[in-house]
C-alpha cells in the first residue's frame, strides 16, 4: 500500500495504469489541482508536466491524460501509437486513455479519439 498525501489536501480524482497511477490533490474549494503520480516510469508516465492546475485524470496502460481547469488538455508516457499526442485547442470537459488510444470529449458533446485503431 501506497500512502501519498500532501499535508492539508484531498484527493478530488485519481486513476491507475498498468503499473502506475497518477492523482490530483486540492488544498481549495475552488478545486485547483496538483498533478501526483508514482509507480513505474519507465515511458515517463509519472512524469506529469507541473504547470498546469488540473480538473481530471484519466491512466491508460503506460500514458495518461489529463483534462486542465482552462479546458486543455494533456497527455504525457507513452506515444507509440500517438496514444499521447491529444488535438490541439480548448473546450475538453473529459478523457478517457486506453492501452494503446486516447479520448475526449469537448464542451460541445463531440467526441475525439486518437492512438491505434481509432
Amino acid at each position: 500500500m501506497v500512502t501519498l498525501k500532501p499535508s492539508g489536501s484531498r484527493w478530488v480524482d485519481i486513476s491507475m495504469g498498468d503499473a502506475h497511477v497518477c492523482a490530483i490533490s486540492s488544498t481549495n474549494p475552488g478545486f485547483v489541482g496538483q498533478m501526483y503520480c508514482w509507480g513505474l516510469g519507465t515511458d515517463h508516465q509519472t512524469s506529469w508536466p507541473s504547470r498546469f492546475d488540473y480538473a481530471s485524470v484519466d491512466a491508460g496502460a503506460r500514458h495518461t491524460c489529463a483534462t486542465t481547469l482552462t479546458g486543455g488538455l494533456v497527455c504525457w508516457g507513452s506515444n507509440s501509437t500517438g496514444q499521447a499526442r491529444p488535438p490541439a485547442g480548448l473546450g475538453f470537459v473529459q478523457v478517457s486513455a486506453g492501452a494503446a488510444h486516447t479520448c475526449a470529449r469537448r464542451n460541445t458533446s463531440d467526441t475525439v479519439c486518437w492512438g491505434s485503431a481509432t
